[in-house]
C-alpha cells in the first residue's frame, strides 16, 4: 500500500464524520439531499431490474440525519422508500405491487428508521462530548490562567518584601552601623597603645559589616533593570563574586537583550542563584557569566569547572536553587536548561526569545 494511500485511508473516518457534522445553510442542505434522492431514483430506474440501487439511499438518509436531525432524517427515508416504489412501478407497472414488494419496502423503512434514530444517538453522544471537552479545556485554561496569576503575584509580593529588606538594611542597619563606626573611631582616639589598635580592627570590622550590609541591599532592591543597564549589572556581580583564587567573568557581545526591566530583573536573579550554587557546591575555580543576543534572542549562560552533579533532587538545595531558577524562567517565558555531570561542572542556560513590540 503506498503511503499517499494509507494516509487517505486514515484521514477517511475523519472526513466521513465531518461531512455528517456539517451545518449547511437549510436551502443548501435540502437542495443536496433533493438532488441525491431524485438522482438515486432516477439511477435506479435505469439500471432497471438488474440491480438493486437500495443502500445508495442511505447516504442522503444519513446525511439528513446528521445536517437537519432525526425528524428530517425520517422524512427522506420516507421519500427514499416512496422513489424506490415509483422506479419499480414505471418499470413494471401495477404488477410491481404485490404483497412480497410492500415487505420489503416496509422492512427497508424500518431499517432505514433504525439508522436514523442509531446516528441521531451518535452524533447527539458526540455533540455533547464534545461539548465536554470544551468545557474542561476552557476550564483548564481558566485554572492555568489562575495560576500565572497566582505565581505573578508571589513574585510581585517577594520583589516588594526584598525591597522593604533592602531598605531596612540600607536605611536602619546600614545608618546604625555607620553610627557604631564613627564612635569606635572617636573612642579609637581617646585610647593608649593596644587599645586603641583593638580599637581600629573593630572599627574595619564594622566598616566591612557596612559594606556587606549595602551590597546585601542593593542587591535586594533590584526589583527592575533597564535593559541597557543589565550588562552593568552582571560585570558588578562578577566582580563580586570573585575571590581569592576564584575568578568570575563576563562575557557580552554588545547588544541590548531583548527583554524589559521585570524580565532583566529576573534574568539577573537567575544569574546570582547560578552563580551562589556555584560558590557554595561546586568547589569550582572560574566561573563564566556570557550574555548573548541575536536577532531571534537573549542567552544568559552560566558556566563553572567545579565538580558537577548528579540529577538535582528537589530535596536538596541545589536542587531547590534549580526549581526556583525554573520557576523565574518560566515566569517571563523563557527556556532553562542545566547540563552537568560530575566532575565536568556546570552549565546553566536560559534563553528569552525576542518578541514583537505591542500595537499601540
Amino acid at each position: 500500500m503506498s503511503p499517499k494511500l494509507g494516509s487517505l485511508r486514515e484521514e477517511a473516518p475523519g472526513i466521513l464524520l465531518a461531512a455528517f457534522l456539517w451545518k449547511p445553510a437549510p436551502r443548501l442542505a435540502w437542495a443536496a439531499i433533493s438532488l441525491l434522492v431524485a438522482g438515486i431514483g432516477l439511477l435506479d430506474f435505469s439500471t432497471g431490474l438488474s440491480a438493486s440501487l437500495s443502500m445508495l439511499y442511505l447516504v442522503p438518509i444519513a446525511l439528513a440525519t446528521g445536517w437537519r436531525g432525526a425528524r428530517v432524517g425520517a422524512a427522506v427515508a420516507i421519500a427514499c422508500a416512496l422513489s424506490e416504489v415509483v422506479s419499480d412501478l414505471a418499470i413494471q407497472g401495477p404488477q410491481a405491487l404485490t404483497w412480497t414488494k410492500w415487505w420489503n419496502s416496509s422492512t427497508a423503512l424500518v431499517i432505514d428508521f433504525f439508522l436514523v434514530w442509531l446516528l441521531n444517538s451518535l452524533i447527539a453522544l458526540h455533540r455533547t462530548l464534545e461539548a465536554t471537552v470544551q468545557r474542561r479545556t476552557s476550564e483548564l485554561e481558566d485554572s492555568i490562567a489562575d495560576r500565572q496569576r497566582l505565581q505573578r503575584d508571589l513574585l510581585a509580593v517577594s520583589a516588594r518584601e526584598r525591597s522593604a529588606i533592602g531598605r531596612e538594611l540600607h536605611d536602619d542597619l546600614g545608618q546604625h552601623l555607620v553610627a557604631t563606626a564613627m564612635a569606635g573611631q572617636v573612642l579609637m582616639r581617646s585610647l593608649p597603645g593596644k587599645a586603641a589598635a583593638d580599637a581600629a580592627a573593630i572599627v574595619r570590622w564594622i566598616e566591612e559589616a557596612i559594606a556587606k550590609s549595602r551590597k546585601l541591599a542593593r542587591g535586594l532592591l533590584l526589583a527592575n533593570i533597564a535593559p541597557e543597564r543589565f550588562p552593568l549589572e552582571l560585570e558588578e556581580l562578577a566582580t563580586t563574586s570573585s575571590r581569592g583564587e576564584l575568578q568570575c567573568r563576563l562575557r557580552h557581545n554588545g547588544r541590548p537583550a531583548h527583554a524589559d526591566s521585570a524580565e532583566c530583573a529576573q534574568l539577573f536573579r537567575i544569574a546570582q542563584e547560578a552563580v551562589a550554587n556555584a560558590l557554595r557546591h561546586a568547589a569550582a575555580k572560574s566561573i563564566d557569566l556570557t550574555l548573548a543576543t541575536d536577532d531571534d534572542a537573549t542567552c544568559l549562560i552560566v558556566e563553572d569547572d567545579g565538580k558537577g552533579m548528579a540529577t538535582p533532587r528537589a530535596t536538596d538545595g541545589v536542587g531547590m536553587g534549580l526549581q526556583i531558577m525554573q520557576h523565574r524562567a518560566k515566569f517571563i517565558g523563557a527556556s532553562f536548561s542545566v547540563l552537568s555531570a560530575p566532575g565536568e561542572g556546570t552549565k546553566v542556560i536560559c534563553r528569552i526569545p525576542r518578541r514583537e513590540p505591542a500595537a499601540p
